[in-house]
């Protein structure tokens, strides 16, 4: 398959779904499509605030890696 045809499919299968999701909102109600979207939206801000902490706490154990090399190098 070719750049070209797999990015068709790709476009085609972008294209269903939204179509899919544009039909499930007409058909259910705003009170539970909107309830959906918003613990969608809430699962998410949560899952990013969890990836920035485990992203600082990582950055902080490099930077103690890397002060603890720097003073084995200067010591040898």
């Amino acid at each position: 398959m070719n750049s070209s045809n797999a990015k068709n499919k790709l476009d085609k299968q972008r294209l269903d779904f939204v179509r899919f999701w544009v039909e499930y909102i007409r058909k259910m109600s705003s009170d539970i499509w909107s309830k959906q979207q918003k613990e969608l939206i809430d699962a998410m801000i949560k899952s990013a605030n969890q990836n920035l902490k485990e992203y600082l706490r990582v950055k902080m154990i490099a930077k103690k890696i890397a002060k603890k090399l720097r003073d084995e190098k200067r010591a040898h």
